[in-house]
């Protein structure tokens, strides 16, 4: 019932406004339901709350899944089967997955949505379970998004990029006396 606030736009009251210039309708009283940070800023004393436009500092493509997530408990995003491509091109796949789920993680945390925060989380794990790039590349976002990523992503991409640096290493050893079994 409520993913009808995704559809029709007379739902809403409000456009949240990304830094790509990308404007997503949204409901004030809904975000504010699901986040004291959007309450705070929506119905406070802040300029934003009598304004019908808000400037945020993330992507229009954040903010969407942001918003599906505050109505559906989920966004499409964290659920995008990967796409069959040759390896070389599986890996920018893999790389533009894991900026938007990087991103997303900076939203989940800066807008105290817990929930998302842990479908990020699992959503990135797929995606590092899938390919062996991903690892890199998650590192590689993680670094350029700064302080604000979570370190849990940190912590799972650096542990990938080693599992799979030591599988490397093995398959192409003569010997497998000096892999680490498992």
């Amino acid at each position: 019932m409520l993913a009808r606030f995704l559809t029709v736009d007379s739902l809403n009251d409000i456009i949240l406004k990304g830094n790509d210039g990308v404007e997503v309708p949204a409901n004030r009283f809904l975000l504010a339901a699901r986040s004291d940070v959007f309450m705070g800023m929506l119905l406070g004393k802040f300029q934003e709350s009598s304004s019908p436009f808000v400037e945020l500092g993330f992507s229009g493509s954040v903010l969407k899944a942001v918003v599906e997530f505050v109505i559906t408990d989920t966004a499409e995003v964290l659920s995008c089967e990967q796409r069959k491509a040759p390896d070389s091109q599986h890996a920018d796949v893999n790389a533009q997955q894991i900026e938007s789920l990087v991103s997303l993680a900076e939203a989940a945390l800066f807008f105290d949505l817990p929930g998302l925060s842990e479908l990020v989380l699992e959503s990135f794990e797929k995606v590092l379970k899938e390919n062996r790039y991903a690892s890199f590349a998650a590192l590689q976002a993680c670094s350029m998004a700064g302080n604000s990523v979570p370190e849990m992503l940190i912590e799972r991409a650096k542990a990938w990029k080693y599992s799979r640096t030591q599988k490397w290493k093995c398959q192409n050893l003569s010997s497998s006396k000096f892999c680490p079994s498992g």
